[in-house]
């Protein structure tokens, strides 16, 4: 589509590129924004990283991507899923997470001791043998 009007200034997709990342990191703590997001960046990148080669640039400033792992993608951008799933995995790094999530420790505990086991109680008064344990129970204060 930029091809219709001629060229476009180089800064603009760039600052475009980066805006989608901000967006990305204030939204991405959403599973269904992060899913929209991811998507937009990743076609975005894909139809302009050959007209403009300073996008990779921008996203070279996310922590978890590199020019080496940019160079792979480029160089397998024919499988489109695959290609997907390797570009989320780089710009995972830019996802935001929400206050509740940053802090959460997960603790394993591997060996712990067994519970010691409840005994049965078996001294009630219904497991006696004595034929007169429910007249005593149910019976006047006489019977005694």
């Amino acid at each position: 589509t930029f091809a219709l009007y001629g060229s476009i200034n180089p800064v603009i997709p760039r600052q475009l590129l980066i805006h989608l990342l901000t967006g990305l990191q204030k939204h991405g703590m959403e599973v269904h924004s992060e899913a929209a997001l991811s998507n937009t960046i990743y076609y975005y990148y894909t139809h302009l990283r050959m007209q403009y080669p300073n996008l990779a640039e921008v996203l070279v400033q996310i922590p978890t991507c590199s020019f080496q792992k940019l160079k792979e993608l480029d160089s397998e951008i024919d499988n489109e899923n695959k290609s997907k799933a390797k570009f989320r995995k780089l710009i995972k790094g830019a996802c935001g997470k929400s206050l509740s999530r940053t802090f959460v420790n997960q603790y394993f505990y591997e060996e712990l001791p067994p519970l010691a086991r409840r005994e049965k109680n078996d001294n009630s008064i219904f497991y006696e043998n004595d034929p007169l344990v429910l007249c005593t129970l149910f019976g006047d204060d006489d019977n005694k």
